[in-house]
């Protein structure tokens, strides 16, 4: 749920900001932005939130194992390589929209509300149906889409193109969005809080990573291609994933 929350937001965000641009510019989205954080902190002061105690029954569901550092390195690299694509993807798609298909703002905030609204659908969906065939399997899957994703969108002619992929992107996303958290937690399960804090950096990383690369990359070769670096990361991190070897059974 959590996770289908920042889909949610995604899904509202770029079409809210692209209509807040049209009638007030850049100036409305930051004061908007302003709003939306003021109003985040009130609610967080405000709420009243009751801890739920962990169970011996929960507990004997976590396969209590002890893992490596290089099978932790892998998981960590797997989910790394993703979020770099992902960042990168996110960094090219807009300037490709508008300067090279001959798109508009209203486009790029289209297409981003598309994906996370079906992201949306696609964690939900594991919500209400929880998954039996393994997480590592629906890893596998989501890094796949990430790659025909970044294919498709490469070689796209045109903006509905663009639009139309989103089904990929938001396949890649929903199914690792959702599996990410609970496979490091599988790994560590006695480290809760170390396993959610390597999860979050694998995202600060790779959004560093990204950030970094997108602009060296896009001044010699263009923005374009760099949808095949971020298909050649995400195959990066399918990679990693089948190399991290003698993992607990229940994250496979």
């Amino acid at each position: 749920m959590m996770r289908a929350t920042w889909s949610v937001a995604w899904a509202v965000g770029p079409a809210l900001g692209a209509l807040v641009i049209t009638f007030f510019e850049f100036r409305g989205v930051f004061l908007t932005t302003a709003v939306c954080a003021v109003l985040a902190s009130a609610i967080i002061g405000l709420a009243r939130v009751r801890t739920a105690r962990r169970t011996k029954t929960a507990n004997a569901n976590q396969a209590l194992g002890h893992p490596t550092v290089r099978e932790i390195g892998f998981a960590a690299s797997s989910l790394t390589f993703f979020h770099m694509a992902m960042f990168m993807g996110s960094i090219a798609l807009p300037i490709v929209a508008t300067q090279k298909l001959g798109g508009t703002n209203g486009d790029v905030g289209l297409i981003f509300s598309v994906c996370a609204f079906l992201e949306v659908l696609v964690m939900l969906t594991f919500v209400l149906r929880p998954s039996i065939s393994g997480t590592r399997r629906w890893l596998s899957a989501g890094f796949l889409a990430f790659v025909l994703y970044f294919l498709m969108i490469n070689w796209a002619p045109s903006v509905a193109i663009l639009l139309l992929a989103q089904a990929l992107r938001a396949i890649g996303i929903g199914f690792v969005g959702y599996h990410e958290i609970s496979y490091i937690q599988v790994l560590m399960p006695d480290r809760v809080g170390s396993a959610a804090t390597l999860f979050s950096n694998t995202a600060n990383a790779g959004f560093l990573f990204a950030g970094l690369a997108a602009g060296g990359w896009a001044q010699i070769f263009g923005y374009r291609s760099m949808f095949l670096v971020c298909a050649l990361l995400s195959g990066l991190g399918l990679l990693m994933l089948y190399l991290q070897s003698k993992i607990n059974v229940a994250v496979r």
